[in-house]
């Protein structure tokens, strides 16, 4: 029989996701996490190596390869959490993000949480412990039922968590719970039941995993939804506002643009299952850019108008005698008969003032128009004064 050191367990994670848990909570459990991490290798190894020494050492494989690489993810998110951590350095942003890598899902596809991973580690790890050690003639029985009958309750509590798991997987726990009593009857009769046993820890083991791994994806599945709906109210409201922009740019601008307002209505409401909701929050994305362009379409001639009545005013008449130059009878660039004065470049500047001010004033305004007569105002602006004739 193979000796085994007492189990290694996981320790409670502080906080949850989204919120900066306190600073002392944080080091207990970074401290705690490094110790488990350090032990549970350890027993990993001395597991592997039992399991390379069994008769059937090929019926370890799957699960050691697969408890393995739960603890090398639980090993690099710790890594992280140091990291951020900082020696004691990190703010509320900083103590914000740990809870996120505690509760978020571990790298590489994995689908859990770094508290899910550990809490599973700690079920594949006592299943290869009881099947590695168990020994119907000298083992402990009872010590064994109870801890698969702790399991069973874990699995019982994430279906009541998780309604949504259905019923075919409450039968399957029932199942075992029933093989459980059954095995444990005969044990205490003094029937050999080693080797069913181990098959019902393995068993009782999987069952777990999938149901933790499965509760995950639930979870995240609700943060998905709960996100495409926020979403979608953003968008609504977005979609509002653009509908009284562009009912405003039809009423003042003419030949104002012609762009549908997507309506989030046809979408429908928000859907409860991964396949549908992927594709959902995708045309989400895409009605977002759609409102984004016509945003833009609807914004530019109103801004338009604005600036250009902006920049009309800061040139105005105040300017103008010290900007435009003022043609005299008789000065260089003059058209006129002989001794009779062309208008003015100070009249035609306010001239063409006086019709740029009237049509950004009109409503709707021609904003064709407007640009024509700024541009000729703006060369006013620009054309240099006469040279006065020599004495």
């Amino acid at each position: 029989m193979t000796t085994m050191t007492e189990p290694t367990i996981a320790p409670t994670a502080p906080g949850r996701l989204g919120l900066a848990a306190p600073a002392p909570e944080l080091l207990a459990y970074l401290e705690a996490l490094g110790a488990w991490r350090d032990a549970r290798h350890a027993e990993l190894q001395s597991i592997d190596a039992a399991a390379m020494r069994a008769k059937d050492a090929d019926s370890y494989t799957a699960d050691v390869a697969l408890v393995m690489s739960m603890w090398q993810a639980v090993s690099d998110r710790h890594d992280q959490l140091a990291k951020v951590w900082d020696s004691g350095r990190a703010n509320a942003t900083g103590r914000e993000e740990m809870s996120r890598l505690i509760w978020g899902r571990l790298d590489g596809g994995m689908g859990v949480s770094l508290v899910e991973a550990t809490r599973l580690c700690d079920s594949l790890t006592a299943t290869l412990r009881a099947r590695l050690a168990f020994d119907p003639m000298a083992g402990d029985v009872a010590a064994r039922i109870s801890a698969v009958r702790a399991g069973l309750y874990r699995c019982t509590e994430l279906l009541r968590q998780h309604r949504e798991l259905g019923a075919d997987v409450a039968s399957r726990v029932d199942v075992l719970k029933r093989r459980l009593a059954d095995l444990g009857q005969r044990a205490s009769e003094g029937a050999d039941v080693g080797g069913p046993f181990a098959v019902l820890e393995t068993d009782a083991a999987r069952l777990e995993r999938d149901l933790i791994v499965a509760a995950a994806g639930l979870a995240d599945l609700a943060r998905d939804r709960e996100a495409a709906q926020a979403h979608r109210d953003r968008l609504e409201a977005r979609e509002d506002a653009l509908r009284l922009v562009a009912e405003r740019c039809a009423a003042e601008i003419v030949a104002p643009p012609r762009l549908a307002v997507p309506d989030l209505d046809a979408l429908g409401p928000v859907p409860a299952e991964r396949g549908p909701l992927d594709a959902y929050r995708a045309r989400l994305e895409q009605v977002a850019a759609a409102l984004a362009f016509a945003e833009s379409a609807y914004a530019a001639p109103l801004a338009e108008r604005a600036a250009l009545r902006s920049r009309l005013e800061r040139t105005s008449d105040a300017g103008v005698t010290a900007t435009v130059p003022v043609a005299t009878a008789g000065s260089a660039g003059s058209a006129g008969p002989a001794g009779t004065a062309t208008p003015s470049l100070a009249t035609a500047f306010a001239a063409v003032t006086d019709a740029a001010r009237a049509v950004l004033a009109a409503v709707p305004c021609d904003l064709d128009a407007a640009r024509r007569l700024m541009a000729a105002r703006d060369a006013l602006l620009a054309t240099p004064a006469p040279r006065r004739p020599k004495a």
